[in-house]
């Protein structure tokens, strides 16, 4: 069904579409690889709905083995080759694999005649996918064929990705906004360069080389390449729009790109693993962006604010639609997070996430629901903070946590990176313009980045930790 509308409904396209540096591929090669895999899975006496846990090694065979699995009705399983010994062991638990694969199989290019094939229906499971973790052990989330189609259906329809397109992917596969650069590009007949965490200094000479349209990017890496002047031949660049999800996007960092990058539309996005996508800008509303939104829900997507509070309209976002996914091995009941609408019986989403919704129904993320500090009383967004800081000159990043204090109840540990010595002093100036209940908050400076975790997020697990550590 899926493999279907990826591949088998574009054979008598010619002409590349996909490539990885090293070599180009069309449909019909990739079609020919996937069928290799069909044909190597069916040797390991592999059954429809079987687990295949695939460790990355090149991003293209990565890419073949995800093909394979789908057409053959295999639910396939990334992971990344940064992960942890300890988290891919639970991983392998979890996902309980009948097959493994480190890229040292073999197969070859083949063909599997539809008489031999699996008839395989939207409704079943099609990708296992694990979350980053950031509230504790990766949880596993399942989605249905169905909701992959509709997730990039409508995410495609929002980014207008077309034939004249070419996206460049540097990003984990076993990273959902990684991974579905695969799904837009082949339902849309979009090249694609795939090359999964490249050097980001890299990225300009790709973007100029392979005219390159589109650019999907974590706010992180963004402000690390202005900050390394990546962007200040941007005038020359073909780019057509770069896409933001994953990190809080600054506004302050979506006016530098405006600046490099007069001719490009900034597109913020706003999702988690367990739905994928729920928002995305929609064009030529740049009022939008510059006022921080994250743009409207997708079509057919219901969002509201669950227990709003009456003056600030700032309620935690709750979602119902087809791409609402599940938990793996997690019943809903005990998931803390899905839960059914009573009148519709769909399930339905907690985000975890405090929003505000304007009068034309654009979203506006104001911080995480646990990351709220309370200091004196008073209710603090860890996100509040590292906006304001992330404006100050010569800062690259921020990131904030809390630390428990006997006087305040909490307190704020503001890990920063910084470019030069000034900027030390102008983050400090900066925090003491905020409420004075953040008079007693720490501030720890760093040169290097702050450290990542294997999606490319800011890991504010191990800051939290080292916060705690060094408070002892």
């Amino acid at each position: 069904m899926l493999y279907h509308r990826l591949i088998e409904k574009h054979l008598e396209r010619s002409g590349t579409i996909l490539t990885d540096g090293t070599g180009q591929y069309s449909y019909r090669q990739l079609h020919d690889q996937a069928m290799g895999y069909y044909r190597y899975f069916l040797q390991k006496g592999l059954k429809k709905g079987d687990r295949v846990l695939v460790e990355e090694t090149t991003p293209v065979r990565t890419l073949f083995a995800l093909l394979g699995c789908l057409a053959g009705g295999f639910i396939f399983v990334p992971l990344n080759r940064q992960t942890d010994e300890k988290t891919r062991e639970k991983i392998l638990q979890d996902s309980g694999p009948c097959l493994i694969l480190n890229g040292r199989e073999k197969t070859e290019p083949s063909e599997v005649p539809q008489a031999e094939r699996q008839r395989i229906s939207g409704e079943e499971n099609a990708c296992l996918i694990y979350t980053s973790g950031t509230e504790g052990f990766p949880k596993g989330v399942i989605a249905t064929q169905n909701q992959i189609l509709f997730c990039s259906e409508a995410i495609n329809k929002r980014l207008r990705n077309g034939p004249a397109d070419k996206i460049l992917c540097f990003l984990p596969l076993s990273f959902d906004y990684g991974l579905y650069q695969i799904f837009l590009a082949l339902l849309n007949e979009t090249f694609l360069y795939l090359e999964a965490d490249t050097a980001l200094q890299h990225l300009p000479y790709l973007i100029t080389r392979w005219k390159i349209t589109a650019l999907p990017m974590l706010p992180s890496a963004a402000n690390l390449m202005v900050r390394a002047g990546m962007f200040r031949r941007g005038r020359e660049f073909p780019l057509r729009y770069i896409s933001f999800t994953g990190e809080v996007l600054p506004v302050s960092l979506i006016c530098e790109l405006k600046k490099l990058l007069p001719d490009t539309e900034i597109i913020p996005m706003y999702g988690l693993t367990e739905c994928k996508r729920v928002s995305v800008m929609p064009p030529d509303r740049e009022d939008k962006v510059l006022a921080g939104s994250c743009g409207l829900p997708l079509e057919n997507v219901r969002v509201w604010l669950q227990d709003a509070d009456p003056v600030t309209g700032v309620g935690e976002l709750t979602v119902e639609g087809p791409n609402v996914m599940a938990y793996w091995n997690i019943p809903d009941s005990e998931s803390g997070k899905f839960f059914r609408d009573l009148h519709s019986g769909q399930r339905c989403l907690h985000t975890g996430d405090l929003f505000r919704i304007d009068t034309e129904g654009f979203l506006y993320f104001v911080g995480r629901k646990n990351g709220i500090l309370k200091i004196r009383g008073y209710r603090v967004s860890t996100a509040q903070i590292e906006n304001r800081i992330r404006t100050v000159p010569g800062v690259r990043e921020a990131a904030v946590t809390g630390v428990p204090d006997e006087f305040t109840g909490e307190r704020a540990v503001v890990f920063v990176s910084i470019n030069n010595e000034a900027a030390r002093d102008a983050v400090r100036k900066a925090m003491k313009e905020l409420p004075s209940y953040l008079n007693n908050s720490e501030i720890r400076f760093r040169k290097a980045e702050l450290p990542k975790n294997r999606h490319g997020k800011i890991d504010r697990k191990f800051l939290q930790k080292a916060a705690l550590e060094e408070c002892r």
